[in-house]
């Protein structure tokens, strides 16, 4: 990411490996967070990614015009200055490598139990009849927040049902990553450069 200024993270391991995002670079501190208490994220538990850094030199030094922005996004601690990326990451198999789970806004807590709605949105996608989905989260009086899916089909003619998506889901995703709730849609709303517009779901 552009606030970062120099790489991060890099997979050096022989061979590569695709499912992380590799462990950090010589003199790149990082912290794994709590994005809600800014506590250290226990072993096992996927955190916030926060870097350190000087403002200006290794990370950026302010959002434009938006000083609230920069004030959310930087943060003292010991006289170090830290970035919250946004980005939530777990440990990979025990290892320094990290695992990108997704952003921070991208997480949900269901009944207690943290769910990426960007993971569940991958296992989706491979789910018969599906072209591609988006997933969001609602809220919901017993759960918090549930996942609410909305697919767009491989062949329009003949879509997947809604109760055969649901089995599927069943299958393939734990009780509290599967959807609550599906919607079947001719297309996922973008901009001009692709990025879902969530906000149009």
């Amino acid at each position: 990411m552009t606030e970062t200024v120099a790489i991060v993270c890099a997979d050096v391991s022989n061979p590569y490996r695709h499912d992380t995002i590799g462990p950090p670079i010589a003199g790149r501190p990082v912290l794994l967070r709590n994005p809600e208490t800014g506590a250290d994220a226990p072993p096992g538990e996927p955190g916030e990614l926060v870097l350190a850094g000087v403002p200006g030199e290794d990370i950026f030094l302010e959002y434009l015009d938006d000083p609230a922005a920069t004030g959310r996004s930087l943060a003292q601690r010991d006289g170090v200055t830290w970035f919250r990326t946004g980005d939530m990451v777990g440990r990979a198999d025990g290892t320094d490598a990290l695992r990108f789970v997704g952003r921070r806004d991208d997480v949900i807590k269901v009944s207690g139990e943290n769910v990426s709605l960007t993971e569940v949105e991958a296992t989706l996608a491979q789910a018969p009849g599906v072209l591609e989905c988006a997933v969001l989260g609602r809220p919901d009086p017993v759960r918090d927040m549930v996942p609410v899916a909305y697919v767009v089909p491989r062949d329009r003619e003949r879509p997947p049902t809604i109760s055969d998506l649901a089995e599927w889901s069943e299958r393939n995703l734990a009780a509290a990553a599967r959807p609550r709730d599906w919607h079947l849609i001719e297309a996922l709303p973008r901009t001009s450069v692709g990025k879902v517009r969530r906000f149009k779901l």
